[in-house]
C-alpha cells in the first residue's frame, strides 16, 4: 500500500490518497456604465480579455448598467460568490447604489472600489497625452497647462477623485493641471479652458480622464483647447488595476487590508515653472491646431 500524499485524505481500509479537488476562483464580473455610442461599446470586451489574460482560470464576465446588452444583472447570473470590479473612474451613484442593490438581488458576491485615481491610471492618461502630442510634433514642454476633463458629478467624493487625478497628473508632466467637468460639476471643460486663455495661457491641452470614446470625450474638441487626447480606452492600466481589485478581494491575508478601498495618493499641486509660463510659445499652439490663438 503506497503512502499517503501530504494533505491528501485517505478513504477507509486503504492506504491510497484521495485526490480532493481545488476550489474554483470566485467568477470576475466587470460592470461598466454603458453607452449610446457603438464605438465605445468593445471597450468593455477588450477589457475582460485583458483582465482574463491577468487571470488564467478565472471567469471573467462583463455586463453594462445601462443602454447595453449584457446587462450587470445578466452577467451575474449563474455565478456563485462573484467578485464585482466596477469599471468606473470615479464613484457617484451607480457605484454606490446600482451594484450594490444588484448584488444583493443576485443572492451573493461582492463589490470592490472602482478604479479611481490610482497612481498607474494617471500614469495612462498621461501616456495618452504625451501620444497625442506627439503625434502632432510637440511635447508636454510647449504647453502652458492642462486641463483634465472627467465625467463630473454632483457628489462631492467624485470631484475629489478628479482634483487627486490632476494634482498627480501635474507631478508627472511638470506642468500645471486643473481639473474640469462634462456635466453636473464646475468649471466646465471649456470654462476652463476661456478662463485659462483669460489669463495668458496660449497652449493648452485636454487630457481625458474617460475610459471610452462617446458623447462627453467628442464634446470635448469643442472645448478651445489646442489638443484634446483620447480616452484610456483599453490601456492595460485599466486590467492591471482590475486584477488588483480582484486579488485583494480574493486573498484572504490582503482582503482586510485591501479589498473595497480606493488608493487616493494626494500630492501638492505643482505651481507653474517660471514668471512666464502663461505667455510662452504662442507658435506651439499654431504647431499643434494651426489656429491663431485668437482668444475665444
Amino acid at each position: 500500500m503506497s503512502p499517503a500524499a501530504p494533505g491528501l485524505p485517505m478513504t477507509a481500509g486503504t492506504l491510497d490518497p484521495v485526490p480532493v479537488a481545488a476550489a474554483a476562483p470566485a467568477p470576475l464580473v466587470l460592470v461598466a456604465h454603458g453607452t449610446r455610442d457603438a464605438g465605445g461599446v468593445p471597450l468593455l470586451g477588450r477589457a475582460a480579455e485583458r483582465v482574463g489574460g491577468l487571470l488564467p482560470g478565472t471567469d471573467v464576465r462583463y455586463g453594462w448598467v445601462e443602454f447595453q446588452r449584457p446587462s450587470a444583472a445578466e452577467a451575474l447570473a449563474g455565478s456563485a460568490g462573484p467578485v464585482v470590479v466596477p469599471l468606473f473612474l470615479g464613484g457617484g451613484y451607480h457605484v454606490e447604489h446600482d451594484l450594490p442593490r444588484l448584488v444583493r438581488a443576485h443572492g451573493s458576491g461582492r463589490i470592490t472600489a472602482h478604479l479611481g485615481p490610482e497612481p498607474i491610471i494617471v500614469e495612462a492618461v498621461a501616456g495618452r497625452l504625451r501620444e497625442a502630442l506627439a503625434s502632432e510634433g510637440a511635447g508636454v514642454e510647449e504647453l502652458d497647462g492642462v486641463v483634465l476633463a472627467a465625467a463630473g458629478s454632483r457628489r462631492r467624493a467624485p470631484v475629489a477623485e478628479a482634483e487627486t487625478a490632476a494634482r498627480e497628473l501635474s507631478r508627472l508632466l511638470g506642468t500645471p493641471v486643473r481639473p474640469a467637468y462634462l456635466s453636473a460639476a464646475e468649471p466646465s471643460a471649456r470654462r476652463a479652458v476661456r478662463r485659462w486663455r483669460s489669463e495668458g495661457a496660449r497652449t493648452l491641452a485636454v487630457a481625458t480622464y474617460l475610459l471610452a470614446e462617446g458623447h462627453f470625450s467628442r464634446a470635448l474638441h469643442g472645448a478651445g483647447a489646442d489638443l484634446v487626447a483620447p480616452p484610456l480606452g483599453d490601456h492595460p492600466a485599466v486590467a492591471q488595476v482590475v486584477a488588483r481589485r480582484y486579488r485583494a478581494a480574493t486573498v484572504p491575508a490582503a482582503a482586510g487590508a485591501q479589498a473595497g478601498t480606493a488608493v487616493l495618493h494626494t500630492r501638492a499641486w505643482r505651481p507653474p515653472h517660471g514668471a512666464d509660463g502663461a505667455g510662452r510659445l504662442h507658435a506651439a499652439g499654431r504647431a499643434l491646431t494651426g489656429s491663431t490663438g485668437a482668444r475665444p
